[in-house]
């Protein structure tokens, strides 16, 4: 997916609307989940975003570039509003410019790091870094660029993504990354996560707390069923063409016996008396064979849209 998802565990929750009114209750208890979610053994590193990891949700909104062209029509950008340390957190590298910082507040100039996605179609060959981009109806500078990464399927290209800090947009929604030790220790912290989240706001309702990889293999379960069947079919191709080819050699030879006594009898070499009752069948499977074999290139090119192409 772009990020190492071994240790990588999910966490999605709905908010208790009735407390949650305005940023500073969201900001406090946000604060206050890294802060507790981080004391837990074995956790590594936590932050978050208001969109989740293979969940199916996303969206979008047009980006500009100021300065631009007035005549291009601004092109969509997924969007994420991310909590301090989401980019070390997911180990995805800042490839150009820096990530966020605590500089990065409500009162300074607004800031946003874009995908290698969104800088290669947007900044072609130029560096995006320090250009003012207009989105949500605001200016901001950009600051770094990271690498792309897949956020619900993994067969689907690369989407151009812009992120913002949560220090300047407030985000009612959050779902938080925890980084635990790879391997199964992690799945011990499932409960832990869950238990410390509701000592901090009984609240709310923690709907997901889940291994990142177990999403991740949902996400191409069905190419992977295809996959299955195709191999099981295969299979039993393979078994049932053995079974004719048997039957089919064992009526030559049954049929031919009378002859290959008297060949015998003559002197033949029970060689040459194999050779010839296989030559028919032979020639009849060479056939076999080809024509299978120009089937199968027609049918691999005609099911190119069953296939997924996973790119990680």
């Amino acid at each position: 997916p772009g990020f190492p998802s071994d240790g990588l565990i999910t966490v999605e929750f709905r908010p208790p609307v009735h407390q949650w009114s305005d940023s500073a209750a969201a900001i406090a208890f946000n604060a206050a989940a890294v802060r507790d979610l981080s004391a837990i053994p074995g956790v590594i590193a936590v932050s978050g975003s208001n969109t989740g990891l293979f969940n199916g949700n996303w969206s979008s909104s047009p980006l500009t570039i100021v300065g631009g062209d007035p005549n291009t029509e601004p092109g969509l950008v997924m969007q994420r509003t991310v909590l301090p340390g989401y980019f070390s957190t997911m180990r995805v590298p800042v490839t150009q410019g820096r990530d966020f910082t605590e500089g990065d507040n409500a009162g300074a100039s607004k800031v946003a790091i874009i995908s290698a996605s969104e800088a290669r179609r947007d900044f072609p060959g130029l560096s995006p870094v320090g250009r003012l981009v207009k989105w949500q109806g605001k200016e901001l500078t950009v600051v770094g660029v990271v690498a792309d990464l897949h956020y619900n399927k993994l067969d689907a290209e690369f989407q151009p993504t812009i992120y913002v800090p949560t220090a300047q947009w407030w985000a009612d929604w959050m779902s938080y990354l925890v980084r635990g030790t790879p391997g199964s220790a992690s799945l011990r912290l499932l409960p832990v996560i869950r238990d410390r989240l509701l000592a901090i706001n009984p609240a709310i309702y923690v709907e997901t707390v889940a291994p990142v990889p177990a999403l991740v293999r949902r996400s191409y379960a069905e190419e992977s069923y295809r996959t299955l069947l195709g191999t099981l079919f295969g299979g039993v191709g393979t078994v049932l063409a053995a079974f004719g080819m048997f039957g089919v050699v064992s009526r030559t030879v049954a049929r031919r016996m009378r002859e290959a006594g008297i060949r015998s009898a003559l002197g033949a070499p029970i060689g040459s008396i194999t050779a010839l009752m296989l030559r028919e069948t032979a020639i009849g499977a060479s056939f076999g064979l080809g024509a299978g074999l120009i089937l199968s290139v027609w049918l691999a090119r005609a099911s190119d849209g069953l296939r997924a192409t996973v790119t990680c």
